[in-house]
């Protein structure tokens, strides 16, 4: 059968042949080298993009942590929260949630000097700097977690933080 078919009929079949070959070769390489060079340039896509949300974290802590060490040293802050005791600590704590970011408590405690007589302005003061830092709320506590001061109506002076499950501030306490 194949000596009843002509030469150029045998010829152009091969030629044919042979390209569609070279055809599927070539899709075949070229696939692969695009299918690399996607998954790099999605990877590098990705890189750029975890490095740039990295970027906004920390300059966003590093604002937190400048608030913080504002407050720390503030003097209506330092000596406006001391009631009785000369060296009672006082711990500041900030919830903040301005542009869309995740709640955030960044927790200060500072030591407190002896009372100078003067008279401060604490909640006055703090709904102050909740105004202007943005922040949700502003609680000034002591290292047990009693509320002095705070800037949520609902959770007032002497009142504590409600322990979510009952058992988290007493695993707190024994050190677990």
């Amino acid at each position: 059968m194949f000596r009843q078919i002509k030469i150029s009929t045998k010829i152009t079949g091969l030629v044919i042949a042979v390209v569609v070959i070279s055809l599927l070769a070539v899709g075949y390489i070229s696939y692969n080298m695009n299918k690399r060079d996607v998954r790099e340039r999605f990877n590098n896509n990705l890189l750029i993009n975890a490095q740039q949300r990295a970027s906004k974290l920390d300059h966003y802590y590093s604002q937190i942590k400048g608030s913080l060490k504002f407050l720390s040293t503030n003097q209506i802050l330092v000596e406006g929260t001391v009631t009785t005791a000369f060296s009672s600590e006082t711990a500041v704590d900030l919830d903040s949630t301005s542009e869309g970011q995740e709640a955030a408590a960044d927790i200060i405690t500072f030591e407190s000097p002896a009372p100078t007589g003067l008279s401060y302005d604490v909640p006055g003061f703090i709904n102050t700097v909740k105004q202007a830092f943005g922040y949700d709320d502003i609680f000034i506590t002591e290292t047990n977690g009693v509320i002095k001061f705070s800037t949520n109506a609902s959770i007032g002076e002497g009142s504590n933080f409600k322990d979510p499950d009952g058992k988290t501030i007493s695993e707190i306490q024994k050190g677990t």
